[in-house]
């Protein structure tokens, strides 16, 4: 594309009146599922709001005159008919750590303008289905960012459980997602290795629909955007540019695992007086039109029907149990469909958290109950997995690959309890009185452990191939990686 060939203006206009999701799920506090999470209608509420008092306090925010009857009418049956009733569209979510640019990217997709003026921050669940060309085939999901800080009364525990909850939420629903990054920090590297792992788990899900938008707000020259893109696209992500020629605009692509970048840089609408961006006059309209396409692609294979909530609510039920520590919790609609509940309701019973539940920051880290306490490492060519098999024989270990999904786990358990039998007679524990024994918890029960890799390195070999190598009490197994065409096959180390 010729640097100073300026593309012609998107639909979306950032000097029109704010726009409102369609429908939120709020989810303040995962722990507010015992009185309910509200779900609303911000969109149709303000029709009904105007329609009835044109002057009052939602005036500054309508872009448009009161509707009439007719025309309220018309738009609660397609916003429920996109929602509830009607065909299955393709779900685009856009993730990413706080305040990164997450609604701005969805209101230049889907052509509105879906600032903060009504909403504060993005509340919950926020979905939006696009009311321009897009209308019959997409539907986006806005979710507040990771690393949110906390409001009282609510804890960090809290905070941690509810946005992991919601982000495990938005990848369950989704089709196409958007990963929204400004600037690079080791943080937004672990949160796309994290998300990008974490999909790739979930059945039915391609990995090659994570995309990484990298939303750089701050660039607005064509020098700054091109020292940018070498540093944070080509070197660290090990990415080779491309151009799509219909949208005359260039994207990177990982040539380790496929993954597409794009980039757009300030916004090219001078807004809030900024100084004109000549990187975002260049850059961002191409980048916009290369996403609608991509989006559009895949939401053209999507044919299931489905309505939304339901599927919020059967994607919960999924994931709640593995948060809140309540035996058979089961999450339904409201009868009159306001609100997502427990059912049966419960009566004077107090909701915590799981015991022990750990996360990185995308979700649960694992909801595997090992018994043993493991690290497992990556590099670029090899997985190496250490798990703790003290007090256990070798020969009385065994380990089995199973499918899960699209993905395979690497299983090691054992056939006896662990033992700390003496080999000598200075060991003898015979006759000697136990004063303190704080591996009792442990000491009888038999080894489980284990661990899911994505489906990019997918295995197959059989267990005959591996070799342990058990040092001090630590296993230790090296993996090697190998491209997406590829299989994974388990190698021998010395000892």
């Amino acid at each position: 594309m010729d640097p100073y060939d300026i593309p012609i203006s998107s639909k979306w206009d950032p000097n029109k009146k704010v726009e409102l999701y369609d429908m939120v799920v709020k989810i303040e506090n995962l722990l507010d599922i015992k009185t309910g999470w509200p779900i609303s209608y911000p969109y149709y509420d303000y029709y009904e709001k105007t329609s009835q008092n044109p002057g009052g306090i939602f005036a500054p925010i309508k872009s448009f005159a009161a509707p009439s009857n007719e025309k309220m009418c018309e738009t609660k049956k397609k916003l429920l008919n996109d929602l509830n009733q009607g065909k299955r569209k393709a779900i685009v979510c856009a993730l990413g750590l706080y305040n990164k640019g997450k609604s701005y990217v969805l209101s230049r997709l889907f052509g509105l303008n879906l600032n903060s003026s009504y909403y504060q921050h993005t509340e919950g669940l926020s979905v939006v289905s696009s009311r321009s060309t897009m209308s019959d085939v997409l539907i986006g999901l806005d979710t507040q960012g990771s690393q949110k800080p906390v409001k009282p009364p609510y804890t960090i525990r809290d905070s941690e459980a509810t946005e992991r909850f919601l982000q495990e939420l938005a990848l369950h629903l989704s089709d196409v997602v958007l990963i929204v990054v400004d600037r690079l920090t080791r943080d937004d590297q672990s949160y796309i290795k994290q998300v990008k792992q974490k999909y790739s788990l979930i059945a039915g899900k391609n990995a090659s629909n994570v995309i990484i938008v990298h939303n750089l707000s701050h660039v607005r020259t064509v020098e700054k955007l091109k020292t940018v893109i070498v540093e944070e696209v080509e070197t660290i992500f090990n990415a080779v540019r491309s151009e799509n020629l219909s949208c005359k605009c260039h994207y990177w692509t990982n040539k380790d695992d496929g993954t597409r970048h794009v980039v757009i840089a300030q916004d090219e609408n001078k807004l809030d007086g900024t100084p004109e961006s000549r990187a975002g006059q260049i850059s961002n309209v191409p980048t916009f039109s290369l996403l609608k396409e991509w989006v559009q692609s895949i939401a053209a294979i999507q044919k299931e029907s489905g309505d939304l909530v339901n599927n919020v609510i059967e994607s919960s039920n999924k994931l709640i149990k593995y948060y809140i520590d309540h035996p058979n919790l089961k999450l339904c609609r409201s009868v009159d469909k306001k609100n997502i509940v427990i059912s049966p309701p419960l009566q004077n019973e107090t909701l915590s958290y799981c015991p022990n539940i750990r996360f990185n920051m995308v979700g649960i880290i694992d909801e595997v109950n090992n018994t043993q306490p493991s690290i497992v490492k990556e590099d670029n060519t090899h997985y190496h997995i250490y798990v703790d098999c003290t007090g256990y024989d070798l020969n009385d270990l065994a380990m089995t690959i199973e499918e899960i999904s699209d993905s395979k786990k690497i299983k090691i358990v054992s056939t006896k309890p662990r033992s700390f039998s003496p080999n000598g007679d200075d060991d003898n524990d015979e006759g000697k009185t136990i004063v303190h024994d704080d591996f009792k918890f442990n000491q009888n029960k038999l080894m489980e452990w284990s661990y899911i890799f994505p489906h990019i390195v997918v295995e197959t070999s059989s267990s005959k191939d591996i070799h342990f190598v058990h040092n001090n009490g630590i296993l230790y197994i090296k993996l090697t990686k190998k491209s997406k065409e590829e299989k994974i096959r388990f190698v021998k180390t010395p000892k």
